[in-house]
């Protein structure tokens, strides 16, 4: 039933929980981003730059394929009524 319980049971069996769980996690953790480096570089230029060349060719795909009337909404062709 709803409202029978009190509402702080769950947080108070989940702070214990979650306490013990990242205690477990942490070596492991810091193991592999010693080995591996930061998981999640915050300016590698090599990374910048190839994520900018993706970038690019998205804006070339779609600007290739876009209406040349020049608006800015694309509508696929329909597909072919014969296949």
């Amino acid at each position: 039933m709803i409202g029978t319980q009190p509402q702080g049971i769950p947080c108070i069996l989940d702070l214990p929980l979650s306490f013990v769980v990242d205690v477990l996690v942490s070596p492991y953790t810091l193991v592999q981003q010693v080995r591996h480096g930061n998981f999640h570089p915050r300016f590698v230029q090599e990374i910048h730059d190839q994520r900018m060349r993706d970038v690019d060719e998205g804006f070339e795909r779609f600007h290739k394929d876009a209406p040349e009337d020049g608006s800015d909404s694309y509508m696929p062709p329909p597909p072919d009524p014969e296949r």
